[in-house]
């Protein structure tokens, strides 16, 4: 095998791991998005509630105790909104991370294999 050769397969083989990378961990990432994001939606739920019980507890002080059920689910519903956020931030930065390490480590192992910059070569990122 030539380092010509070499270099073609340790190419595909970047682009192949590269892009499982993004769509693995990107998924994922949205997954815990979308947790974090429903968790949010039900704080917001819940402060409007919380804002109309306020307002009939003025008028009617038997809907008064439902005041401290409601803060307990907004204190819920942000705890799993801060737990998702989390959980999801460490892929995210994979998402990122790991298609551009394995990028450099591409680039890196061809200048040390062939001599030639990368920076220097035309047509690296064609077949």
């Amino acid at each position: 095998m030539t380092i010509e050769n070499l270099e073609k397969t340790l190419k595909r083989l970047t682009w192949l791991v590269s892009v499982t990378a993004l769509v693995a961990f990107g998924s994922v990432s949205a997954y815990y998005y979308n947790k974090s994001s429903s968790a949010h939606k039900g704080v917001l739920i819940y402060i409007n509630m919380q804002r109309d019980v306020r307002k009939e507890c003025s008028i009617d002080t038997a809907r008064c105790p439902m005041l401290k059920t409601i803060e307990s689910w907004i204190t819920d519903s942000e705890r799993r909104r801060d737990e998702a956020d989390k959980q999801g931030f460490p892929f995210i930065v994979l998402t990122l991370a790991a298609p551009l390490t394995l990028w450099f480590l591409f680039f890196s192992s061809v200048w040390v294999l062939t001599g030639r910059k990368p920076w220097q070569r035309q047509g690296l990122l064609k077949d």
